[in-house]
């Protein structure tokens, strides 16, 4: 798992939180508990922008915010790929896995789904003739592929990217963005969430 050293109680998909409400914007009694992580307060290198990655997907508030991000860059599937393989290795039920094995096979390698993650025909033979068996490992090679992409491509851009800084400077803006997200929710419900309502 990319959080092993992380307790299970505060893991990627059980990370809770709680945003405020969606009142008015002259509302007093509004809050905001926006806490930036100490890697994206420093100058990025090679070895920090792996951690500045991790910081952002587990964060309740960026992550939703780089998930609008990759949208407009029309690769959203690979976050919610990254996130759906680190509730499968989660998954200590094997019965219960291989079912999450076989939603995930469905759901990003169909030509059919608008969650299609490109990965190689011999990776994709291997993943069909093992997901009966449902190893914890089963998508760890495409994970770390899609990783290493978020990480060199979207990662920089986004870090540049004008919502961003209005996101860390206004916290306005923040309030208006998660306006609606007010329930004490995971990261993963939360991008489900982000998905329903187009955002």
């Amino acid at each position: 798992s990319f959080f092993g050293r992380t307790p299970k109680t505060t893991s990627i998909n059980k990370y809770h939180y709680f945003i405020g409400s969606c009142m008015g914007a002259q509302d007093e009694s509004y809050k905001d508990e926006f806490i930036l992580p100490d890697s994206l307060q420093t100058e990025s290198s090679s070895a920090s922008q792996r951690a500045q990655l991790l910081d952002i997907i587990r964060h309740p508030q960026l992550s939703i915010l780089f998930h609008k991000f990759l949208k407009t860059s029309l690769c959203h599937e690979t976050l919610s790929f990254f996130m759906d393989v680190e509730d499968y290795k989660d998954i200590d039920d094997t019965n219960t896995r291989k079912s999450k094995a076989h939603q995930i096979v469905n759901k990003y390698f169909s030509a059919e789904s608008d969650y299609e993650i490109c990965t190689s025909q011999e990776e994709l033979t291997k993943i069909r003739a093992d997901v009966g068996a449902a190893p914890k490992d089963l998508f760890s090679k495409i994970q770390q592929g899609v990783f290493v992409v978020l990480i060199d491509d979207q990662l920089p851009n986004f870090l540049r990217w004008d919502l961003y800084s209005s996101f860390l400077s206004d916290p306005l803006t923040r309030k208006v963005f998660l306006c609606g997200v007010r329930r004490t929710q995971s990261v993963n419900q939360l991008l489900k969430y982000s998905d329903k309502n187009g955002d």
